[in-house]
C-alpha cells in the first residue's frame, strides 16, 4: 500500500534571525513502551533493551524515515522515534522502478564497534533498465545518520554479524563478492561462512570452540581448509579446524553414519533403511571412556542440537504414517553425563522442522504447518519443564535477529516483547523475566508484584494466599494456569488482584489502585519526567497565565506531539492550523518564571510552519507557550534526557 505525502511549503522567517530553516521535523513521537544496553552504544551493562527499526519509504520517493523502537525489559516500556531523511542523495532513484518491494522494511540491527547500526536492503522494480534494483541503507544511531552503501542489479546479502554485505550475480554463475560494510572493499571472493547455529545443529564442530557465542567462522573455500575466526569488518582472525560431522551412505545412498564430537563427548549416530521411510537407529554417546545408547529404535530421521554453552544435548526424532510427518519426539540430555532430562511430545502431533537456541536452557522449536500463526511455535525452558507458545511474528522477528537485544535470557522463561505495570506515574521495575502475555492473559512476576503493590502472600502445599491492607485472596497451585519456576512464580490476572483493590484499566496492565487512601502503592521510585502539556488563559491587562487543565503526560521526556526538544538543545516544530500573526515564548522552567526569548511568527490561511530554532540556552528544562486557536494558550514542557539518545 503506497504512502502518499503531500509537500508541505516552507517559510522563510526574515524577523527571526536566530532561527535555522530546515526542510524536515527531525523527530517525531510514537506511543509505546522501553529497552536496554550494552556499554558503548547502547546503555550501560544493566540496562535490558531490546533495539529495533523500520525504514519506512515514502511512495512519491522523496522522504525516507527511519523509526528506531526500544522496549525496556526492566520495565515493559517501550519508546519510539522518527528520522526523517529528504536530502536525494539518499532516496530512492525513480529511475529503478516506482514500484517496491515493500514500503516498511524491518531493519536488520547490529552493535558494531563503532555503535549501533540498522540496515535495510529496498527493491525496486519496472525502471527504466528493466529488472530489479537492491539498494543497501544503514542508519547510524550514533550520529542519526542515514547512508546509501550500494546500488546493485545483482542479489544484495547482508551479512551484518560479520560487518561484511555479499553481491551475488542472478545466475549465481560466479561466486559471491564480499565487501565490507564500512568502506566497501573487497574482502574476499567466494568462500563459507559458520556461525554458532550451524555448530549447535551439530552440522560442524569446531577446534578450538570459541568461548562466546558471537563468533563467526570463515572458510575460503569448500573443502573447509584454512578457516579463521573472521572480525567484524572482514579482519583475519585466529585459525580454527573445522569438521564436518560427515555423512557416509551406502550404493543405495540410505545409510548414515555421522560423529559428533563436543568437549569430551562424542556422538555417533548410525541409521539403516528397513523401508517407507522408515530407518533403524542407534544413536550412542560416549563420556569419560564409559559408552551409552540414547536411542535405539525405528524413526523416519533424527537430528541432534548441542546447547550454546555445552550443557545439553537435544535428540529430536521423527515418526511417519502414511505419506505425513505424524509426530516428533524431543529427548534432552545432559551433555556431560548423557542422562535423560526431559521428554517432550511435539505439538500439534506435528514434525519439528528447526531448533534455535535462545540460552544453554531454552530453545526454541518451529513445527511444519502451512498456516503457522495458527500452529505457533513453542520456547522450551528446561530447567523447570515449562513450554509456551509464542506469537508467530514476534517469533520470526526474533529468530531472524531483526532485532537486538543488549541482555541474556537469564532467569527468562519467554523472551518475547515485555509488558509495562504502571500505576498512576509509577512503573514496576523487573528483576528477571517481565510480565507478558500469553494466549490474551496477562502475566505477572509474583515477587516484584507483590513488592510493588505491598502485598504479602504465602505459598502453601495447595495454594497461594494474599493480604493486602484489609483484603485477601487465594489461588490454587493446580488449575489455576500459574507458571512455577526455580526464580519466581508467574500469575496470571485474574479475581486475585481485583480482591486484593488493583484492576487492569488498558493493555500496558495500567492498575487503579482502590487502596490508596491507606497509603500503599508503588514501591518503587517515579520514574523520570516526561513531557507535560496544560491548557491556560492569559490576563490581558498584567500578561500573567493561568493554568486552566492538570497536565496531560506522554510517555518521553523530550517531546510532545510535533514540538521536540533536539539533543544539541534547538527546538523543532511543526505547526498548522494558523492565520496571520503570533507568538511562540520559550521560557527555561514550567513555572514561567524567566523568559528567554519570544519568536514572531506570520502565516497564510492553509500553510504549514517546519522549523528548528537556534540553539536555547537552558539547562535541562524548556517550556513552549503557544495559542490554541481558541484564544488561550498552552504550555508545553520538555527535558533533555539524563544520557544518550539511545538509552532510556
Amino acid at each position: 500500500m503506497k504512502k502518499v505525502h503531500r509537500g508541505e511549503r516552507q517559510i522563510e522567517w526574515k524577523k527571526v534571525a536566530a532561527l535555522l530553516i530546515v526542510l524536515i521535523l527531525l523527530a517525531g513521537v510514537l506511543p509505546g513502551l522501553h529497552s536496554a544496553g550494552t556499554a558503548a552504544a547502547a546503555g550501560t551493562a544493566k540496562d535490558k533493551i531490546r533495539h529495533e527499526a523500520h525504514f519506512l519509504f515514502a511512495g512519491t520517493m522523496d522522504k525516507i524515515t527511519v523509526r528506531t523502537v526500544k522496549t525496556s525489559f526492566d520495565t515493559g516500556e517501550r519508546k519510539a522515534n522518527e528520522y526523517y531523511f529528504t536530502d536525494p542523495a539518499y532516496l530512492p532513484k525513480k529511475a529503478n522502478g516506482d514500484d517496491f518491494d515493500t514500503f516498511i522494511n524491518e531493519a536488520t540491527m547490529v552493535n558494531s564497534p563503532t555503535g549501533l547500526k540498522a540496515y535495510a536492503i529496498l527493491r525496486q522494480y519496472g525502471g527504466t533498465s528493466g529488472g530489479e534494483m537492491e539498494t543497501l541503507y544503514e542508519y547510524d544511531y550514533n550520529s542519526s545518520s542515514l547512508r546509501k552503501i550500494v546500488e546493485s542489479k545483482a542479489w544484495v546479502i547482508l551479512h551484518e554479524y560479520v560487518g561484511l554485505y555479499a553481491i551475488q550475480e542472478r545466475s549465481y554463475e560466479k561466486p559471491a563478492q564480499y565487501y565490507s560494510l564500512a568502506d566497501h572493499k573487497l574482502i574476499s571472493t567466494g568462500g563459507e561462512f559458520i556461525r554458532p547455529e550451524d555448530v549447535e545443529n551439530s552440522n560442524y564442530t569446531l577446534s578450538p570452540q570459541p568461548k562466546t557465542r558471537d563468533y563467526t567462522v570463515f572458510c575460503p573455500k569448500t573443502d573447509l581448509k584454512g578457516c579463521y575466526l573472521m572480525q567484524y569488518g572482514g579482519g583475519k582472525g585466529a585459525a580454527v579446524k573445522v569438521t564436518l560431522n560427515h555423512r557416509q551412505g551406502n550404493s543405495s545412498g540410505m545409510d548414515e553414519d555421522r560423529v559428533i564430537t563436543v568437549d569430551s563427548t562424542t556422538i555417533t549416530k548410525q541409521s539403516k533403511f528397513i523401508g517407507h521411510f522408515t530407518y533403524n537407529w542407534v544413536i550412542k554417546g560416549k563420556v569419560n571412556g564409559k559408552s551409552k545408547v540414547l536411542f535405539n529404535k525405528t524413526a523416519s530421521d533424527a537430528w541432534t542440537y548441542v546447547s550454546p554453552d555445552h550443557k545439553y544435548l537435544v535428540l529430536i526424532t521423527e515418526q511417519m504414517e502414511g505419506y505425513g510427518y505424524s509426530s516428533s519426539v524431543v529427548h534432552v540430555y545432559n551433555l556431560k553425563t548423557l542422562e535423560l532430562v526431559r521428554e517432550y511430545n511435539s505439538q500439534y502431533k506435528a514434525r519439528a522442522i528447526s531448533l534455535t537456541w535462545a540460552s544453554d536452557e531454552m530453545f526454541i522449536i518451529e513445527y511444519y504447518f502451512s498456516n503457522p500463526g495458527k500452529y505457533p511455535p513453542s520456547f522450551y525452558y528446561i530447567p523447570d519443564n515449562i513450554s509456551l507458545t509464542v506469537p508467530y511474528e514476534d517469533y520470526r522477528d526474533w529468530k531472524e535477529h531483526k532485532s537486538w537485544d543488549t541482555f541474556t535470557y537469564e532467569n527468562m522463561i519467554y523472551p518475547v516483547l515485555p509488558l509495562s505495570i504502571q500505576s498512576g506515574s509509577a512503573t514496576v521495575n523487573y528483576q528477571g523475566q517481565p510480565a507478558f502475555l500469553l494466549k490474551g492473559q496477562y502475566y505477572v512476576p509474583l515477587k516484584e508484584f507483590a513488592a510493588a503493590f505491598h502485598i504479602q502472600y504465602a505459598i502453601g502445599a495447595k495454594e497461594i494466599t494474599f493480604t493486602r491492607g484489609s483484603r485477601s485472596a487465594a489461588v490454587t497451585l493446580q488449575g489455576s494456569g500459574i507458571l512455577r519456576t526455580s526464580f519466581n512464580d508467574f500469575l496470571p490476572l485474574g479475581s486475585w488482584n481485583k480482591a486484593l483493590g488493583l484492576k487492569v484499566t488498558d493493555a500496558r496492565i495500567t492498575l487503579s489502585d482502590e487502596e490508596k487512601a491507606s497509603g500503599l502503592g508503588l514501591s518503587q521510585e517515579i520514574s523520570g519526567p516526561r513531557a507535560a502539556t496544560v491548557k491556560m488563559e492569559r490576563d490581558p491587562s498584567t500578561g500573567q497565565f493561568k493554568v486552566l487543565t492538570d497536565p496531560y503526560y506522554e510517555n518521553t521526556s523530550d517531546r510532545a506531539g510535533d514540538i521536540v526538544l533536539n539533543p544539541d538543545k534547538t527546538l523543532s516544530l511543526r505547526l498548522w492550523n494558523y492565520t496571520g500573526a503570533f507568538n511562540v515564548e520559550v521560557y527555561s522552567s514550567s513555572d514561567l518564571s524567566t523568559r528567554i526569548t519570544t519568536i514572531p511568527f506570520e502565516a497564510k490561511s492553509g500553510e504549514t510552519i517546519v522549523f528548528t530554532t537556534a540553539v536555547i540556552p537552558m539547562d535541562r528544562t524548556v517550556t513552549i507557550v503557544l495559542p490554541d486557536g481558541s484564544g488561550l494558550y498552552k504550555a508545553v514542557t520538555l527535558y533533555l534526557p539524563e544520557s544518550d539518545k539511545t538509552i532510556f
